[in-house]
């Protein structure tokens, strides 16, 4: 269900659209835990602009478990309870490092700080007054899989919709359903300077440091997508033999794609007590070089074991009728509504050569790539010193200036962010920044994620 503006305007709606579901989930906390005794399982999770309830379980009781959710007040210990959880969130260095490259790219993210005041303050009146804007404009979709026949189906979607209409004023008007902005970082002419956001770590007593260095490629397609997940197979094994194995750079070292807002990009994530980060992005940037030298050097035989191993793990077979269901509802959530993705993404990476690997490394990820865009996060631990920076506090998360509706041009100056300090070397202050504007996306392999901190904020 997607919600019109009133629900993530400004840090205050964002709080109380959250401190709603929540109250939401403790009132029927007794009526879920009967069900889930009974085989009926159900969550109820808030997502920026939308709220996802998902239920499951023995098909003839669901329609009674979801008339009983849709009708049904401890406000002090639920607000106690989510201010915890905001407070504590991203504590872990890795996961810090995470949120704050979502932070830097994602204009359209209300900061978790931000929130905390109205959190801490709102009463019950103001949420009562607040409820009817959050529904006046309201989009729905549902997915029915399973054993439930299509009227059945029909008859439960209908359900809820009446009640949801009791309180809409109109539809959401599809122009008007929220999409993501996204930051594009500038391609470096000088082949040098990249984008470096530094910070301490959150937990006053962390001993380890944390770096996510980023690399930036293009607007989602199949085939892009095939050939960066053809890319982490290779690379994933090499990555960790060399930096974790032999440099014994940090004791958590992984790669992998991202997407971010519909933004295809790749990390290399490592996590440190030992070094600091300026050690650990010179060791990346060394591994980066010597890969090439190895992917060039591999045989066609190699190859192709890696390629049919990508395969086996694309088309392997859903353990359960949970896992099915998530695959069609991330097409649905993310607006793509291809559900033959898997087998799309199968033929793509079919057709990749390895000479075509060789040249979209070479030319987005490998040191001196000629469209190369990094974005490089470097969360400190207290036993490593920040260099050349001091902790600000400001206001502003994200500043961008320069908006040219011509060109649908912004630059990035600099993000500071409480307890964050940006440090832009060489000139990439002043990096020209394109926007990217997509479609709502759910988290799938790879995929980012700005889930309730309650449960789990930072993403992979």
């Amino acid at each position: 269900m997607a919600g019109g503006e009133d629900i993530y305007k400004d840090p205050a709606s964002a709080a109380m659209t959250r401190l709603l579901v929540k109250l939401v989930l403790d009132a029927l906390n007794e009526t879920c835990y009967q069900a889930d005794i009974a085989g009926l399982r159900s969550s109820l999770v808030c997502d920026d602009h939308r709220i996802q309830l998902r239920l499951d379980g023995f098909n003839e009781k669901l329609p009674r478990l979801l008339e009983r959710i849709v009708k049904a007040h401890r406000l002090a210990p639920v607000r106690e309870a989510m201010v915890r959880a905001y407070k504590n969130a991203n504590m872990k260095p890795g996961a810090q490092a995470t949120y704050t490259r979502q932070l830097a790219l994602r204009a359209d993210i209300i900061c978790l700080e931000d929130q905390l005041p109205t959190l801490q303050a709102c009463t019950l009146e103001e949420l009562q007054a607040f409820l009817p804007l959050m529904l006046r404009e309201v989009h729905m979709e549902v997915l029915a899989h399973g054993n439930m026949e299509r009227h059945e189906a029909e008859q439960a979607a209908g359900a809820l919709n009446t009640i949801l209409s009791r309180h809409m004023e109109q539809e959401l008007p599809a122009k008007a359903r929220p999409s993501d902005v996204i930051v594009r970082l500038a391609e470096d002419e000088a082949k040098s300077a990249d984008c470096t956001v530094v910070g301490r770590a959150k937990n006053p007593k962390e001993q380890n440091s944390a770096v996510e260095s980023y690399f930036q490629l293009m607007p989602h397609s199949v085939k892009e997508r095939a050939t960066v997940e053809l890319l982490e197979q290779v690379m994933e094994e090499a990555c960790y033999d060399t930096l974790r194995t032999k440099e014994q750079l940090g004791y958590t070292v992984s790669c992998g794609l991202r997407l971010t807002g519909g933004v295809l990009g790749f990390c290399i994530n490592v996590v440190s007590a030992s070094y600091g980060p300026e050690h650990i992005i010179s060791r990346i940037e060394a591994f980066l070089e010597s890969f090439r030298q190895r992917l060039q050097a591999m045989t066609e035989e190699e190859y192709e074991q890696q390629r049919v191993a990508l395969i086996g793990v694309k088309l392997a077979k859903d353990k359960c009728l949970m896992d099915e269901s998530d695959r069609h509802w991330e097409n649905i959530w993310n607006s793509r509504y291809d559900f033959y993705t898997r087998e799309r993404t199968v033929q793509h990476v079919q057709l990749i050569s390895k000479a075509e690997l060789i040249a979209f490394y070479g030319r987005h990820v490998a040191p001196g790539a000629e469209c190369r865009r990094r974005l490089n996060v470097c969360i400190y631990g207290q036993q490593h010193e920040m260099p050349g920076a001091t902790e600000v506090r400001v206001v502003s998360r994200l500043l961008l200036y320069d908006q040219r509706a011509a060109h649908d041009l912004f630059t990035i100056q600099q993000w500071v962010r409480e307890c964050y300090t940006a440090h832009v070397k060489a000139g990439a202050v002043t990096a020209s920044a394109h926007r990217y504007s997509h479609g709502r996306h759910f988290m799938e392999r790879g995929e980012d994620t700005t889930d309730d901190p309650g449960s789990d904020l930072a993403d992979l």
